[in-house]
């Protein structure tokens, strides 16, 4: 499953029956336009 994470500016992704993500895209609390950042995603 990949939840979009608009206030952390981060996708993250959970495997099946897991409650830990992987942050797929973006940085944490770190909003931006750079290829490592995102905006509100």
């Amino acid at each position: 499953m990949y939840i979009a994470d608009l206030s952390n500016h981060r996708i993250q992704r959970y495997a099946p029956g897991s409650n830990i993500g992987t942050t797929i895209a973006g940085v944490t609390s770190s909003a931006g336009n750079s290829r490592s950042q995102l905006y509100n995603p």
